[in-house]
């Protein structure tokens, strides 16, 4: 129905996730990509780079300016 393959689409659910931890500064990137089900920080970085046009650290960074 989404017209995606399921790793997308698991991948689309955990970075929408992982825009809530990035939010909480208690966790550092590494930790938010684990909490998120990603074990490779490199990948994660990537994906969510490629969705959302930042990398998780500039995302925090527009968030505290």
């Amino acid at each position: 129905h989404s017209r995606q393959n399921f790793r997308a689409y698991v991948n689309q659910i955990r970075l929408e996730r992982s825009m809530q931890f990035l939010r909480d500064l208690r966790y550092n990137v590494t930790d938010v990509a684990g909490l998120c089900g990603f074990s490779d920080v490199q990948y994660f970085i990537r994906c969510f780079h490629q969705r959302f046009g930042l990398t998780p650290g500039q995302y925090r960074q527009r968030l505290q300016d």
